[in-house]
């Protein structure tokens, strides 16, 4: 299926900072303390999902480092990609918000 990873922004409600297709992964927060999600997902479409025990692969994570770093370094690469991404409507949303006032004036 297809799923939109999106935040809240006050001005603007919920905006979409990626989209996630079929073989995805929505989240990452279950690897770095507190364990909150900083997103929404929202499915798009219908979606099978597969959701993983945080604290048990976590546990497997620390007692194999190999396979710690392995998860590491794929979920670095993703968490890049969603820092950019979001990064790129951040600028939308406040650049359209500049535009606004600029035309008010």
């Amino acid at each position: 299926g297809l799923v939109s990873i999106e935040s809240h922004v006050p001005a603007a409600g919920s905006v979409p900072v990626a989209r996630v297709e079929a073989g995805g992964v929505t989240g990452f927060s279950w690897l770095f303390a507190p364990h909150r999600n900083n997103f929404d997902s929202l499915a798009l479409t219908n979606v099978a999902a597969i959701a993983l025990n945080g604290e048990c692969l976590r546990g497997k994570a620390e007692a194999d480092h190999e396979l710690g770093y392995q998860l590491m370094k794929r979920f670095a690469q993703l968490m890049l990609e969603r820092l950019q991404s979001t990064r790129v409507q951040a600028l939308d949303i406040y650049a359209n918000e500049g535009g606004a006032d600029a035309g008010a004036n």
